[in-house]
């Protein structure tokens, strides 16, 4: 992600790949932008594994 905001800034990481998008309920992205995204901004609470479904409980 672009540290600076500026309309060049952003520009360059997108088309360098570096961003991630949210549409629809849906986290779109590289794994290498998602991930810290991710860990910094939830906590998983519990895990339940039922067939071909993962139900994982978060919080903000």
């Amino acid at each position: 992600m672009p540290k600076k905001k500026s309309e060049k800034a952003i520009k360059k990481a997108l088309f360098k790949k570096q961003t991630v998008v949210w549409n629809r309920n849906t986290l779109i992205g590289r794994e290498e932008w998602l991930l810290p995204l991710i860990y910094a901004s939830l906590e998983v609470m519990s895990v339940e594994y039922k067939r071909d479904a993962a139900h994982i409980r978060i919080k903000k």
